[in-house]
Parts: structure tokens; C-alpha cells; sequence
């Protein structure tokens, strides 16, 4: 799926695009600097519905920069790993313990910090590119995903 998406168009497009999330999900975002992968995580985190797994009335999200992941409690994880330079840093996070649920939705922000064959392979992954575009107020959203 490939998308030209207006901030304002957003919530559309999220939602086509958790109709194709599943449990034990990665979502790994790309893109550069303020290209909007939190916006993204953002809007879809208040799409996801609860289905007794998650959590129905889940706090609106917040940045995980800082926090390098945001637990909700839900099996619903937010990370931003922009910040490890090192697998000891990605381990003292208890980055990976997280993995180790029967269900979930991990969107990961700057993924590529972590070599792709580390991920565990019973997850499923979506990729998920966003680019700037000549006008401010567009992205080119790419989405692919893998079984």
C-alpha cells in the first residue's frame, strides 16, 4: 500500500491500516527526522480497539523518545530506539522480554538500530516508510508487510 496522506487524512488511512494488523505484530517505521512516525503511532494507537486484550479507554500516547518504550499494559508497546547505540543498551530496556507475549502490537521507531534477523521470527512484520514531500503538509506513506 502506498499513500500520499495529508495530516487531516491521517485517521483514514490508519484505519485501513489496522484492519491489516494482527497479534504478535511489528510494526517497524522508517523515515527520517520529523517525517511524523509518532503522529503515525499516535493516531493509530486511538484507532486500536479494545477486545479485552487491550485496554478500551488507553491513555492518548505520548512520545516514547525519552522513555525509549511505552508499556500501556495492553500488549500495545510503543518504542523509540533512536537513542541505543548498543545491543547492552537495547537489552537493559527489557526491550526483549516484550516479545515474549502470545499477543501484541509492537510499532518500533528507527528499527534499524536493531539487525532485522535479531527480531524474533514467530512475529509478523509491516514495514512502514514515510517520506517528506515537496508540500509540507503531505507524507508518502509505503506499507509492506510480510507473513
Amino acid at each position: 500500500m502506498e499513500a500520499s496522506v495529508a495530516l487531516k487524512d491521517l485517521p483514514e488511512f490508519c484505519r485501513k491500516l489496522i484492519k491489516n494488523l494482527h497479534d504478535r505484530q511489528l510494526v517497524l517505521l522508517n523515515g527520517p527526522l520529523g517525517a511524523g512516525k509518532t503522529q503515525l503511532v499516535k493516531t493509530l494507537l486511538a484507532g486500536l480497539p479494545g477486545d479485552g486484550s487491550r485496554t478500551p479507554s488507553r491513555p492518548a500516547a505520548e512520545s516514547p523518545t525519552f522513555a525509549v518504550i511505552n508499556d500501556y499494559g495492553d500488549g500495545i508497546d510503543p518504542m523509540d530506539i533512536y537513542r541505543l547505540n548498543s545491543a547492552a543498551d537495547i537489552e537493559s530496556t527489557g526491550f526483549w522480554d516484550l516479545f515474549k507475549t502470545p499477543k501484541g502490537i509492537s510499532f518500533i521507531e528507527w528499527p534499524e538500530r536493531v539487525p532485522r534477523a535479531e527480531f524474533p521470527p514467530y512475529w509478523r512484520v509491516m514495514d512502514v516508510h514515510i517520506a517528506f514531500t515537496e508540500l509540507e503538509v503531505t507524507r508518502n506513506i509505503s506499507v509492506s508487510a510480510t507473513d
